[in-house]
């Protein structure tokens, strides 16, 4: 955490996060603005049933109540500042990184603990499935 909600009395906070090889989200939704600044890698992101491959540099703002997902494909890590508006996803965050000191991804148990970690902090984020990825989802335009 760069920025704790403590910091900011619950009006906002920030992570630095690495997303791993081969890693995506399910497609979710929020009560809460999110934004991502690519600093190095591309991310792969669905907004609205919208694909985009956004490389380092590239900024995206998700609104509350946007239906998204968002991950890495490539092989090589994708680091990222994420900032939450209002705060208290970095609950979840700091959970899920304690969760990956205890078990890997690709461990049996890893999505059932997950799951888990999902349900305790369904406050801040509603699963609405998997995400189907398509094969080259679209660049992200300049003006966006």
């Amino acid at each position: 955490m760069l920025v704790d909600s403590a910091d900011t009395h619950g009006e906002w906070s920030m992570a630095a996060l690495t997303e791993n090889t081969r890693y995506l989200t399910p497609v979710h939704r929020h009560t809460w603005d999110e934004s991502f600044y690519v600093l190095e890698g591309t991310l792969t992101a669905m907004l609205d049933g919208r694909y985009y491959e956004l490389p380092a540099g590239s900024f995206l703002l998700i609104p509350r109540g946007t239906v998204h997902a968002q991950g890495n494909r490539d092989s090589t890590p994708v680091k990222l500042l994420l900032t939450m508006r209002p705060s208290g996803f970095e609950h979840h965050l700091k959970d899920r990184a304690e969760l990956y000191k205890k078990i890997k991804p690709s461990e049996p148990g890893f999505p059932q603990a997950m799951d888990s970690l999902r349900r305790k902090n369904a406050a801040y984020i509603e699963v609405i499935g998997p995400w189907n990825v398509p094969a080259k989802p679209a660049p992200l335009p300049n003006h966006q």
